[in-house]
């Protein structure tokens, strides 16, 4: 669902989405969603747990952001995409199956491209983030929560 921030907002939404492979793209009007939601009570409440866990993820997002440095930023954002777009290899290795520059990262957490790249190459050389052949972050994630905590 796309973009659940501007769903009952009249006027511009505030992001974008770009495919990367073929998809098929359903739009629904927004009278008519509100419609199915009354029909369908059901519905509605699998969206309320639905947005109710986007407000969770957000707080502890924004609490990342005022409470710890970029280094850690950077390990939690990892986390994060260790279990939203990662696979796990092992007990202790996740792959994360999407492919991210420093600057993507970088603007996930309001950081310059530069500081990602630093703070990836450091990780890299304590060996707890790894890049496989092609080009996908292999997390020792055990060890990464470590660096955290």
């Amino acid at each position: 669902m796309f973009p659940h921030v501007g769903l009952f907002r009249k006027g511009t939404f505030p992001a974008h989405a770009e495919v990367l492979k073929t998809a098929e793209l359903i739009i629904t009007p927004v009278a008519d969603f509100e419609q199915i939601l009354i029909k369908y009570p059901e519905l509605c409440i699998k969206l309320l747990k639905f947005l109710g866990e986007k407000i969770i993820d957000l707080q502890a997002r924004l609490v990342e952001q005022t409470l710890h440095n970029t280094y850690d930023q950077v390990i939690m954002l990892l986390l994060r995409l260790c279990k939203s777009n990662g696979v796990s290899l092992d007990k202790n290795q996740y792959k994360i199956t999407t492919h991210f520059t420093n600057r993507e990262l970088a603007n996930m957490i309001g950081s310059s491209r530069e500081t990602v790249n630093r703070i990836v190459n450091l990780l890299r050389k304590k060996e707890l983030v790894n890049v496989d052949s092609e080009g996908f972050f292999i997390i020792k994630i055990e060890e990464l929560q470590a660096e955290v905590n």
